[in-house]
């Protein structure tokens, strides 16, 4: 049995779902988050749970923080279950290898326990509402064919760099910056001068590939150099 926890801020919501799956013989305890913190948490005691999650009335700033989360937990199951999803997010949820199961929540209870049963079995899923949806040049929403959304509308997986083609040394620093600190700061706290820590900084986004501080802490985060929950708080 899986945990499954239940990352809406709506009470109605949250108790449907409960009821809902209150049966499933695969779901055994079942949690409530009502912030990303509290998913979080909930994550890191449970890291292989099944999360249902309305993107849009959690605290998520960018749709790549959600990912970058759901590649933190490899083992846990996502279905985001919302009124409506913008094209961003959609495009986020069918990229990679661990794919998002997407419901809209006027769907029928039917289609939403397919959605968890394809979510629970790692498998990719997207309701019928979304893909038959004509498209909508604004939303970026919609019109999405049963062969784009079994191709996934990917494009190659592209391998991240192995961590270890950084010193323990630049590890360090790679974390510092993805933490918000300045040159100037790390290179206080680090005893050394500000083009040392310059130096260390241009070899990082050489060896990692990247080209600006966003990127590095993308990297960071999905490397496990620093945690989720501290680059949010």
């Amino acid at each position: 049995m899986r945990t499954l926890i239940i990352a809406d801020n709506q009470d109605i919501t949250r108790a449907g779902l409960r009821a809902l799956f209150a049966r499933n013989p695969a779901v055994g305890a079942v949690c409530e988050a009502r912030s990303k913190s509290d998913l979080i948490r909930n994550l890191r005691l449970a890291p292989d749970a099944v999360v249902i999650l309305d993107y849009a009335w959690f605290d998520f700033n960018r749709v790549e923080e959600l990912c970058i989360l759901r590649d933190r937990y490899p083992c846990s199951g996502w279905m985001l279950f919302s009124e409506t999803l913008v094209g961003s997010l959609l495009h986020c949820s069918l990229r990679g290898e661990r794919p998002f199961g997407v419901v809209l929540k006027r769907c029928d209870s039917d289609e939403i326990e397919a959605a968890f049963e394809a979510v629970m079995q790692g498998r990719r899923y997207v309701c019928e509402s979304i893909r038959d949806a004509p498209a909508h040049p604004e939303s970026g929403t919609g019109g999405m064919s049963a062969d784009t959304v079994s191709s996934g509308m990917l494009h190659p997986v592209v391998s991240m760099p192995s961590v270890h083609s950084l010193t323990p040394t630049e590890q360090a620093v790679l974390r510092e910056i993805a933490l918000g600190r300045t040159t100037r700061e790390i290179a206080a706290d680090r005893y050394v001068s500000f083009h040392t820590v310059i130096t260390h900084r241009k070899n990082i986004f050489r060896k990692l590939g990247v080209n600006n501080v966003h990127e590095a802490t993308k990297y960071a985060m999905r490397a496990g150099i620093i945690d989720v929950a501290e680059y949010c708080i």
